[in-house]
């Protein structure tokens, strides 16, 4: 009980509501640079490893 008291003093339900009900945007991660380095290098690899195990095998 003390520590509910200690850690949750300040924590109201609307407060906790008002976090999880909130329209906050969402980013899209490929507006920035970073994101579409990443996401470039993740597609090539995914597609290196598809052709190299499914296409290329029979060859």
């Amino acid at each position: 009980m003390l520590l509910n008291r200690l850690f949750c003093a300040n924590l109201n339900t609307l407060d906790v509501q008002r976090f999880f009900t909130e329209k906050r945007p969402m980013k899209n991660p490929l507006d920035s640079i970073s994101g579409t380095l990443i996401s470039g290098v993740i597609l090539t690899l995914v597609l290196y490893v598809f052709l190299k195990n499914f296409i290329l095998a029979g060859v």
